[in-house]
């Protein structure tokens, strides 16, 4: 990873270990990111104590902080056989906690990764949905799993459909001749 890349996954890491009030040791976690890839996406475990990032080739880097050692390990993401489940409740208005459940041909969650919790905002003028970092997470592995892929939080231009007169006309060959490129007009044979 880059500098600036250790920089905003340490950033993200503080937000949820600030607000779970958690002492982290930053140069030994910044030492160990430094030796990965950049994520494609990444979340903090629910106690802050763990930072989950997807990696290049569906590779799954753990970086764990326990009694004040940083311990980092790597798995790969075995897709097809990772079964995904989704609950949510509806908390507030205009807002959806979920709970993201990853096991392998249904056997037991066991690795803290296979649990993610994450939130979704929905913007009630516009409609859209705003993910936080779990739940963006969540999204790219299901993803990998054969489930949809709306996992992009960054904001879509809505895509507009052209106008009768940007509409590109038909072409000639497909208006004058059939299936087998033969005149459909019996008078051009």
């Amino acid at each position: 990873m880059t500098e600036a890349d250790v920089s905003a996954v340490t950033e993200m890491w503080a937000r949820v270990g600030g607000a779970a009030q958690i002492d982290l040791p930053w140069s030994d976690i910044e030492t160990a990111l430094g030796l990965l890839p950049k994520p494609e996406a990444g979340a903090v475990s629910d106690d802050a104590s763990t930072l989950f990032l997807l990696g290049p080739a569906d590779v799954l880097f753990t970086v764990t902080v326990d009694g004040g050692k940083v311990s980092l390990s790597s798995t790969p993401l075995n897709s097809s056989r990772l079964s995904v489940s989704v609950e949510w409740s509806e908390p507030a208005p205009g807002t959806r906690a979920t709970r993201w459940s990853f096991a392998y041909d249904d056997g037991p969650t066991r690795e803290p990764w296979q649990t993610i919790s994450g939130s979704v905002s929905t913007d009630r003028a516009s409609g859209r949905e705003q993910v936080d970092e779990r739940e963006f997470f969540a999204r790219v592995l299901a993803s990998r799993a054969g489930w949809p892929s709306y996992a992009q939080p960054a904001e879509e231009v809505p895509r507009e459909e052209p106008s009768a007169a940007e509409a590109q006309p038909e072409p000639r060959h497909r208006r004058l001749t059939d299936v087998w490129g033969r005149p459909l007009d019996p008078g051009r044979r």
